[in-house]
Order: structure tokens, then sequence, then C-alpha cells
């Protein structure tokens, strides 16, 4: 969720929000409108004071689209993928240097 429709949802004061954070009502609204960039302390802060519901990336990166961590892209399944066939002895090899087998 942006910061400014988390603002509205709840209907939260940005000034009383600034004084919570212990930052100007300006400073604070140039972050809301994405034209100030705070620190990632200052993010995470503001993260915590809307229940996680506004990732600090927004606030970080605000002109990004975070969209493709709300809907990840499907890995396709284990049935789907290639299979990779290795020689025994290649196994053998690999099994050996996992077990410290000095042959």
């Amino acid at each position: 969720m942006k910061p400014k429709e988390y603002i509205r949802k709840y209907k939260i004061k940005q000034k009383q929000m600034a004084k919570d954070l212990d930052i100007t009502p300006g400073y604070l609204s140039g972050i809301i409108n994405g034209t100030r960039t705070p620190s990632l302390d200052l993010a995470c802060q503001i993260e915590k004071y809307f229940n996680y519901e506004v990732s600090r990336l927004e606030l970080l990166y605000p002109n990004e689209d975070w969209n493709i961590l709300k809907n990840p892209i499907p890995l396709p399944s284990p049935s789907s993928a290639p299979a990779t066939i290795i020689s025994s002895d290649t196994k053998k090899k690999v099994l050996d240097i996992i077990r410290g087998s000095k042959d």
C-alpha cells in the first residue's frame, strides 16, 4: 500500500504523525509525496508506524513498482524443469568430496 493510501484509509493526521516520528511535517509530507527520501532508520520507523502495511522499500524507492512483491511470478514446478543427468562416476566423485574421501 502506498503511504498516501494508508493515511487516507486510517484518517491519520500528518502533523501528529510527524510529531510521533520526531520530524517536521514538511519533511514527512515530502516523504509521503515521494519527493524526499528518508534514512533507512526513519523508513523502518514509518513502516512500523504503518503496521507494516507500507513497505520501507516503497518509502526508500517510491518510483519503483513493488507490485511484484505482492504478486510474485510463479516458478516452474520441478516436474517441468529439465532433468539433470550426471554419470555415476561423477556422482561418486562428488559424494567422495562431500564425505571427505581421499580416493
